[in-house]
């Protein structure tokens, strides 16, 4: 069993166990003795309310790669201390680990996932996470006490990183109630989500672009509830720029959004009215729904828009801007899908359907803007 303390030649070897799978096992204070193990694919321990250490032989298992340590409240170190090449995730949701070491993230060689959902005690996640090529998602949200993210010294890092490929990366802060400051990233953001960070002040990208230092947002940003970052943000803009079509905070940081026409990207950010500036608008029918509604239950909006022959392609694109107005409380399941084509082909096509809201949960109005440069051709 995991934890024994037997000595290793009386410990029969397991060649042909591919999962473990411990749940709720109150009395296990200890994983060991892996080398048991040798072909382990699946490591699952969860909810081990004694479970305080797992050995740094973990290494051993050159096979494993899902490794889920989720629920086990008490864990407060976490280290490896071999190569894991086959390691793809790690899971140290609700753990109590305060940070993870540079030397133990070294090990994850073709990481691909890392979920430290809810680690209260988490203050510090190091530089090097962002040397891991293969890293595709990194779950930060719900880690109350973490303040600034990535730390101050990312910028040493971006030179190191500028002669390799690395995958682009989606990293989620949502719920993450003292985050002050977002931080320049040594490596690029597929999908930066926010939400709900109601002391968020600064977010370098979005500083930089106000400044007219850079010119690209993040394919994926989720601003939702960031009342104090949006605020700060649309008054900074309406200070630089005199021609705003309105006085709305949802116009102020449109415009500061739509400066970045390099390439597509979709926003979301809180705001309690669409601009009636855009070129085309209609409004969403409260219940029951209209007749157009098709039986999924999803609503079609047609659009026409006409180009002159001699027009100009060059520094423009297509913005799409959606304005929920829950206002008041929500509960149940939430889904989300929007589809958009253009002359019959899908150019964008996204899904949420994993949100839950309890009873007498505040949902917030939200702005959804998707803006599509004419220099994709799908757009032309």
């Amino acid at each position: 069993m995991l934890g024994t303390s037997s000595p290793r030649t009386r410990l029969q070897m397991m060649k042909n166990l591919k999962t473990i799978e411990l749940v709720g096992c109150k009395g296990l204070t200890k994983i060991s003795d892996l080398f048991r193990f040798p072909n382990l694919i699946n490591l699952k321990v969860n909810s081990c309310g004694s479970l305080d250490e797992v050995c740094v032989s973990v290494g051993v298992l050159k096979n494993l790669v899902n490794m889920d340590l989720g629920g086990n409240g008490v864990l407060g170190k976490f280290e490896i201390a071999e190569e894991m090449k086959s390691l793809k995730r790690l899971n140290l949701t609700g753990t109590a680990i305060k940070e993870l070491s540079s030397s133990s993230i070294g090990c994850l060689i073709n990481f691909e996932e890392l979920i430290l959902l809810s680690c209260k005690n988490l203050t510090d996640v190091p530089c090097s996470i962002f040397e891991l090529q293969h890293l595709q998602h990194l779950n930060l949200s719900g880690c109350i006490n973490l303040v600034t993210f990535p730390t101050q010294s990312e910028s040493n890092w971006r030179r190191s990183l500028h002669d390799k490929y690395y995958d682009p990366l989606s990293v989620n802060l949502g719920k993450c109630k003292r985050l002050v400051e977002v931080s320049e990233f040594a490596r690029e953001i597929y999908s930066l989500n926010m939400s709900r960070c109601p002391l968020l002040r600064r977010v370098s990208k979005l500083c930089n672009i106000l400044e007219g230092k850079e010119s690209k947002m993040w394919p994926r940003t989720n601003l939702y509830c960031c009342h104090l970052l949006c605020d700060n943000l649309a008054s900074e803009v309406a200070k630089m720029k005199n021609n705003l079509p309105d006085d709305s905070a949802v116009t102020a940081l449109l415009s500061l959004f739509l400066s970045c026409r390099q390439s597509g990207f979709e926003v979301t950010f809180p705001g309690n009215k669409y601009p009636e500036w855009f070129t085309c608008h209609t409004g969403f029918e409260r219940f029951p729904w209209p007749k157009d509604i098709n039986i999924t239950g999803i609503q079609v909006y047609k659009f026409k828009i006409e180009f002159p022959e001699n027009f100009n392609w060059e520094n423009k694109g297509l913005a799409f801007c959606i304005q929920s107005d829950l206002d008041s409380v929500f509960s149940g399941v939430f889904f989300r899908f929007r589809a958009i084509y253009i002359n019959g082909v899908c150019i964008e096509s996204t899904m949420w359907d994993d949100v839950q809201f309890g009873e007498g949960v505040a949902w917030s109005c939200v702005v959804v803007l998707h803006s599509i440069p004419y220099n994709n051709n799908e757009a032309r």
